[in-house]
């Protein structure tokens, strides 16, 4: 299967529920979501206790709110770049996909917004 092969090259964890694939990059809070239907639906998910985890530790290390946005913001568009290669795969093996990257990278960055917030309000 495609999905592996792309796990297989950037050193994804491959997590298999029912319905539903995460592949989940060990460098960051940032994962993609593969939902299987018709069509095939990718996306980014997020880790909110890992997410958290990393902001706190970035902010302790004396990271400013600026400089951890940045370093989050490649971690997100290096998970994109790998969801690109998924739906590549995907596409590659004749299934109809459907990109919910952009509104999912929406969510993601509102939710890093309140979690920058609360971090710096409590550190």
């Amino acid at each position: 299967m495609g999905i592996d092969r792309v796990a297989k090259k950037y050193g994804l964890e491959v997590v298999r529920a029912e319905n539903e694939t995460k592949l989940l990059v060990p460098t960051s809070p940032f994962f993609i979501v593969i939902r299987e239907g018709n069509p095939t639906v990718v996306r980014l998910g997020v880790d909110e206790e890992r997410l958290a985890e990393v902001i706190e530790e970035m902010l302790e290390e004396g990271e400013t709110k600026e400089s951890v946005e940045d370093a989050l913001d490649e971690m997100i568009d290096e998970t994109i770049r790998m969801a690109y290669s998924v739906i590549s795969e995907l596409e590659r093996e004749g299934r109809e996909v459907k990109s919910e990257l952009l509104s999912s990278v929406m969510d993601i960055k509102d939710l890093l917004s309140e979690q920058l917030e609360y971090a710096e309000e409590v550190l």
